[in-house]
């Protein structure tokens, strides 16, 4: 999937939502998460609290090769298994920001030529 939902009203940093949020990211890898301006100081906050949300799951992916103190042997080694294989960098270290953007930019980008590629 190339998205995760988050219903309206829903906050980013909930337990269950942040969870998905964070599996997702872990299984996607994207170099940068996007917030739409147009929501004003409601944009800052959700940006903010994303930002919290991708540091976490950027964390967890770099050092997802060195087992946690709360787990066991069995827990690390099931833990191993669960992680998906992306590619053949899966050694490079992830970064990701979480950047604010005019609303107008989704609209070129949608009037583009690769625009109209991507999702005619």
């Amino acid at each position: 999937s190339d998205h995760v939902a988050v219903p309206g009203g829903t906050s980013i940093t909930a337990n269950q939502t942040r969870e998905r949020v964070i599996t997702f990211l872990m299984q996607t890898r994207p170099a940068a998460v996007v917030v739409g301006s147009s929501g004003g100081v409601g944009s800052r906050l959700t940006a903010r609290r994303l930002n919290e949300v991708v540091t976490e799951a950027t964390e967890q992916w770099n050092n997802r090769l060195i087992q946690r103190q709360d787990e066991d042997d069995d827990d690390f080694q099931m833990r191993m298994e669960a992680i998906p294989i992306i590619d053949q960098d899966d050694d490079v270290v992830w970064k990701c920001n979480v950047d604010i953007v005019d609303d107008n930019v989704a609209q070129l980008f949608g009037r583009s030529v690769r625009g109209k590629k991507e999702f005619p």
